[in-house]
Formats: structure tokens, C-alpha cells, sequence
């Protein structure tokens, strides 16, 4: 099924963790018990979860398009394998992410890379779709104040809470 799924779709920008094999070890991250969890195979990549958390803000470049991107790096491990000789983002002479050999299959420890408008837009077209480059994060914040206001509504706080005691 993993193979007929990889032949069907993009899977462009899933999480980087997801997409390889995942290694833990003892003690290296307490919400994940020590030993190996098989990804999805969809791209060469091995990933070995570390007890350090990288966080921080990045610009990055596109490596096939030019085009510049803003986000977050966050993880916590290292990833080695052939995966990463096909490089998705430059961070500052730095490679970032991989893709596989067809380039149908990306992946990156960066998040929030879609809020950069010219970047979501360049992407949208690698797909085959058209996008706007400029910049929703308003209309993300009223949906979700929306959202908010409707689960507020109708939601029974007390009741919730008697129900988790």
C-alpha cells in the first residue's frame, strides 16, 4: 500500500520525522518508548531522536526555485541518509530537508514555511495549482476566532470537567 500510495500522490511537506525510519533511544525523549518505528519509507532518510531541542527563527531559500522562506526550525534528533544529498531549502549555505529522487517527496524541520506568501504561492504551482502570495494569516486568525467562538457556544465547561474527574 505504501508503495501504490508514493506512486499516486505528492506527499510534499510531511512531517520530516514521519517520512524515514525513527530511532530512539533510552531515556533520549520521554513520550517516545526506546527502539526503532518504521515511517513511511518515502524518503532515504534515518532519523535518531536526541534529548537536546533545537528552536529558532530561519530565512531559507527555495534550492530549486530561489524563492525565500520564513519559518521556525524545531527538532529534536539528527537525520543521516541518502535523502539529504537532494537538499529542499538552503539556510544560509546550509542544506535543509531532502527530497527524493523523483523530487515528488520533500520533507524539512521547518514549520510555519507556508505563512511566507511568495513561498506558498511558488509551491502551489510546483502542484499544479495557483495560489496567492500574499499574506492570509488575518484570514487564518478570524477563522479561527470563528472557530473558537463556536465551540465557546456550545460547549459545557462544567460538564466537561465533572465528566474528567
Amino acid at each position: 500500500m505504501r508503495a501504490q500510495a508514493a506512486g499516486q500522490f505528492s506527499f510534499h511537506n510531511l512531517p520530516f520525522l514521519r517520512i524515514g525510519m525513527i530511532a530512539v533511544p533510552p531515556r533520549a525523549f520521554m513520550a517516545l518508548p526506546p527502539g526503532e518505528t518504521e515511517g513511511l519509507g518515502l524518503l532515504d532518510i534515518d532519523t535518531v531522536i536526541g534529548p537536546a531541542k533545537r528552536l529558532c527563527e530561519i530565512e531559507a531559500t527555495d534550492a530549486i526555485s530561489g524563492t525565500q522562506v520564513t519559518g521556525y526550525e524545531m527538532h529534536m534528533g539528527v537525520t543521516t541518509g541518502a535523502g539529504l544529498d537532494r537538499p529542499w531549502l538552503d539556510l544560509d549555505g546550509r542544506p535543509e530537508g531532502a527530497a527524493s529522487a523523483d523530487g515528488r517527496v520533500t520533507g524539512t524541520y521547518l514549520h510555519g514555511i507556508f505563512g511566507s506568501g511568495p513561498f506558498r504561492a511558488q509551491w502551489l504551482r510546483t502542484l499544479g495549482a495557483s495560489g496567492s502570495a500574499g499574506d492570509h494569516s488575518g484570514r487564518i486568525e478570524t477563522a479561527l476566532d470563528r472557530l473558537a467562538d463556536g465551540i465557546e457556544a456550545d460547549l459545557d465547561l462544567d460538564a466537561l470537567l465533572r465528566s474528567a474527574r
